[in-house]
C-alpha cells in the first residue's frame, strides 16, 4: 500500500431522511423554512445560503435543533450542551451559542453541497 492509498477516505454515507428534511435556508417569498430537499429542488425559490444573515441563521438552526431527536454536545470548556442549553445559547448568542452556529453552518453547507451532487 503507497503512502496515497493510506490517506484515501471512504465516501461518505448518504444523506439520511431526516436531513433530506430538515431545515438549511428559508424561502424568498414566504420566509418560511425550505428543507435540503427544498433546496436543491426548487433553487430558484429559496435564499442561497451565502446570503442568509445572522438572524436567519439562528431561526433555522435552532429550528434543525428543535426537531432532532436528541442533541447533546460535549465542547471544551463549556462541558455538556443538552438541546434545552443549545437552544438558549443561540438565543442568547453567547460564546457557546456562536460556537454552535458556526458548527450548524459547515454542516449545513457541507450538506448542501453533497445534497446537489448527489442530485445530478
Amino acid at each position: 500500500m503507497t503512502s496515497d492509498e493510506a490517506l484515501e477516505l471512504p465516501a461518505p454515507a448518504p444523506i439520511s431522511e431526516l436531513e433530506w428534511n430538515m431545515a438549511v435556508t428559508v424561502m424568498k417569498e414566504s420566509g418560511a423554512f425550505a428543507s435540503l430537499r427544498q433546496s436543491v429542488a426548487l433553487q430558484d425559490a429559496v435564499v442561497p445560503l451565502s446570503d442568509l444573515a445572522l438572524d436567519q441563521w439562528r431561526a433555522i438552526i435552532s429550528e434543525r435543533i428543535r426537531n432532532l431527536p436528541a442533541f447533546r454536545i460535549y465542547m471544551f470548556g463549556a462541558g455538556v450542551v443538552d438541546k434545552d442549553r443549545a437552544l438558549t445559547e443561540i438565543a442568547n448568542y453567547s460564546t457557546v451559542g456562536q460556537a454552535l452556529i458556526e458548527i450548524e453552518q459547515n454542516l449545513v453547507r457541507n450538506l448542501h453541497v453533497r445534497a446537489l451532487n448527489e442530485t445530478t
